[in-house]
C-alpha cells in the first residue's frame, strides 16, 4: 500500500494545536498510552505536572476535538491544584469590626466591598438580639446624626446660594434689557438729530439761492 499517494494524505490541522505536542511518560512506542499519560506544564509554578495535579476545568483547556480527533493545545494556560488561590473561609464584616466565618454572612454581603454580618443587618432593621440594640451602631460609610445634620446643612446652604445665583441672574437679565432699550432710544434720538440738521442745511441754502436771484 502506497502510503504516499494523495489518497492517503492525511489533511492539515489548524495552527495553534500540534499533533504531536503531547509528553507521556513511556516512550512514544509504548502500549497502552492515553491523555491521562500525558504531562501538561502550570504556568505558574512552570513545573510539568499529571492529570492529578489539575482539576477537571483546567484539564479541559489542555486538549480540544478536530475532526473526531483529540489535539493538544500548543500552550495552555492552566494551573495546577496547589498554585490555585483557595477559599476564604472568613470575612471581616465593617459593621462589628470582626472576623467571622463565611457562613454568618448572606450571599449578598460575600460579594460587596463592605460586607456586614446577618447580626448587624439585623440590628439595623430594629430586629436582632437587645444587646446590640445598647450599643448605638454607626455605619462607617454613612456616620452618624451629627454628619446627617451636616449634610443638611451644605444641602441648605447650597440652595441658597442657587437662588441667590437665580436672582442675581435675572437682575442682570433685567438691567441688559433696560440698557439695551436706553441704547435703541439714544439711536432714535441720534436719527431724529440727523433729521433736524438735514432740515437746517436746506433752509440755508434756499436763502443763499434767494440771496443770489435778489442781487
Amino acid at each position: 500500500m502506497d502510503f504516499k499517494s494523495r489518497k492517503y494524505k492525511i489533511k492539515k490541522h489548524p495552527k495553534d494545536c500540534k499533533l504531536h505536542a503531547k509528553k507521556y511518560r513511556g516512550t512514544l512506542n509504548s502500549k497502552g498510552k492515553n491523555d491521562n499519560d500525558c504531562l501538561i506544564m502550570c504556568m505558574r509554578c512552570r513545573k510539568v505536572k499529571g492529570i492529578d495535579s489539575y482539576s477537571k476545568t483546567q484539564w479541559s483547556k489542555t486538549f480540544t476535538f478536530v475532526r473526531g480527533r483529540t489535539v493538544s493545545v500548543s500552550d495552555p494556560k492552566v494551573i495546577c491544584r496547589t498554585c490555585q488561590p483557595k477559599q476564604h473561609d472568613s470575612i471581616w464584616c465593617t459593621a462589628c469590626q470582626q472576623t467571622k466565618g463565611i457562613n454568618e454572612f448572606s450571599k449578598a454581603q460575600r460579594h460587596v466591598l463592605d460586607p456586614r454580618c446577618q447580626i448587624c443587618v439585623h440590628s439595623q432593621r430594629n430586629d436582632g438580639d437587645d444587646n446590640l440594640e445598647s450599643d448605638k451602631f454607626v455605619d462607617p460609610f454613612i456616620g452618624d446624626d451629627s454628619d446627617l445634620d451636616d449634610d443638611i446643612y451644605i444641602h441648605d446652604k447650597q440652595t441658597i446660594n442657587s437662588e441667590y445665583a437665580d436672582d442675581v441672574s435675572d437682575n442682570t437679565d433685567e438691567e441688559r434689557t433696560e440698557s439695551k432699550g436706553q441704547q435703541e432710544s439714544n439711536s432714535a434720538e441720534e436719527y431724529d438729530d440727523d433729521d433736524s440738521d438735514e432740515d437746517r442745511m436746506e433752509e440755508i441754502f434756499q436763502q443763499f439761492k434767494k440771496e443770489k436771484q435778489i442781487v
